[in-house]
């Protein structure tokens, strides 16, 4: 089972993709998913998260700024490209018995000119409607997120086991 997370409910956006549904928090700049995989030990899921962030980033240590096992939190900053945008943004992956909690947070962008946007406001108007010129952008951002939910999973699984 995931659950899919957005903080304060400000904005509803809609996603096309259907691998969940999620609400998006237009001041804190959120996403966040729970994974449940019961049968999985604290230990086991660490590892795999660890094991993750090794397969998605060239550098660990450049990008990992804190790793503590007994607490089972992995936290650090990364950066995406997605279209003409560069996406920043901190990273959470809590573990507990059974379960990790993926964060995304203080999410930030740069256009392909080099122009910070640190309030999402820019990318939608008014009626809580996209900027047309945005939208590609967001719902690339949000599948990298499903996909990094996904690859997080299934790095947690073994081969041929069935949660």
């Amino acid at each position: 089972m995931c659950t899919s997370i957005f903080m304060i409910i400000s904005i509803g956006y809609g996603q096309s993709n259907d691998i969940t549904p999620f609400k998006w928090d237009e001041d804190l700049m959120i996403f966040q998913e729970v994974i449940e995989l019961p049968k999985k030990t604290k230990n086991e899921l660490f590892l795999s998260v660890k094991n993750f962030i090794n397969d998605s980033y060239q550098n660990y240590d450049a990008v990992v700024n804190l790793e503590d096992s007994d607490l089972g939190l992995i936290s650090g900053k990364s950066n995406r490209s997605v279209g003409n945008f560069t996406f920043w943004s901190n990273f959470n992956y809590e573990v507990k018995e059974g379960k990790i909690r993926v964060t995304y947070s203080n999410i930030k962008v740069n256009d392909m000119i080099g122009i910070e946007h640190w309030n999402n406001k820019q990318f939608f108007k008014s009626d809580g409607t996209r900027k047309k010129m945005y939208a590609d952008a967001w719902d690339g951002l949000v599948l990298s997120y499903k996909n990094d939910i996904e690859k997080i999973r299934s790095t947690s699984l073994k081969q041929g086991e069935d949660w």
